[in-house]
């Protein structure tokens, strides 16, 4: 499966509580999602005007701050990431083949 509509959404000064309840509505509402970074998700499906809405009333009120981003669409040579660090396999993979729609180079 690729993404045809990938998203960023990206909490900061957030609580652990804030960090549960985003990750329970992406789990529940996303089209594939990515989460191996602690205040970062990507997602699929819907628009930004959905996430932002839907995540509004976890950050309403506190000091955490909310970004959404929408990534370039699918298509050749349209979407393009590196990643540096300690990832695992997994998280590597899901972003060949899920958003950037290419089959994982196994080495």
């Amino acid at each position: 499966m690729t993404l045809t509509k990938a998203f960023i959404i990206s909490i900061g000064y957030a609580t652990d509580a804030q960090r549960n309840a985003v990750q329970a509505k992406v789990k529940a509402n996303a089209q594939g999602w990515w989460h191996h970074l602690p205040d970062l998700w990507i997602v699929g499906g819907h628009d930004h005007t959905y996430w932002a809405e839907l995540i509004k009333p976890d950050v309403t009120g506190t000091t955490a701050r909310l970004l959404v981003l929408e990534l370039p669409a699918s298509g050749e040579n349209n979407r393009m990431f590196a990643v540096r660090g300690q990832f695992n396999k997994n998280a590597r993979k899901w972003l060949w083949e899920t958003y950037y729609g290419k089959p994982y180079p196994e080495t």
